[in-house]
């Protein structure tokens, strides 16, 4: 984050690559009780991190954890099947669209399924996302079997 604030001072940013930073059990470091300590660098990215072409994935299954200021200002959410009504709701009410009336279909989402709430749309989108798995055999299907046979000479 310093490297790149340093890179837009010189006007040399846009030569940079973009970064994304994936957290995983993110509450830990930019939950309400983690900044309670005092803001950190994650924190700081999930402000301001855009606008030096760095960005934050951060994952969880409790995002009422988080802040609502920090998760307000990410930019685009992958909501996923969340049964407690008081995490669906704190994503909802940091969602650009009014998602209000999406409280039971977020609850009902499948493996793979989801809706799609960011700033760069006027409205949420749902998608299916194919199970890896079913991804790999259909793969497999469609690939010609070119091994080597065992015992044949001269094919």
């Amino acid at each position: 984050m310093e490297r790149y604030s340093h890179y837009k001072r010189k006007s040399t940013l846009r030569e940079k690559p973009v970064i994304s930073i994936i957290l995983e059990e993110a509450p830990r470091v930019i939950g309400k009780e983690a900044l309670e300590a005092g803001p950190n660098v994650f924190s700081q990215i999930a402000r301001e991190g855009r606008k030096f072409r760095v960005g934050l994935y951060a994952i969880t299954q409790l995002p009422s954890l988080i802040p609502t200021s920090i998760l307000a200002n990410m930019n685009t959410k992958i909501i996923m099947g969340i049964e407690m009504k008081s995490e669906r709701q704190s994503l909802i009410e940091s969602c650009p669209q009014d998602l209000s009336e999406e409280g039971k279909n977020i609850a009902s989402l499948d493996k793979g399924e989801a809706i799609i709430s960011s700033t760069f749309s006027r409205f949420a989108l749902p998608v299916k996302i194919p199970l890896i798995n079913d991804f790999v055999k259909e793969k497999k299907k469609d690939k010609p079997d070119n091994s080597f046979k065992k015992g044949v000479i001269g094919m």
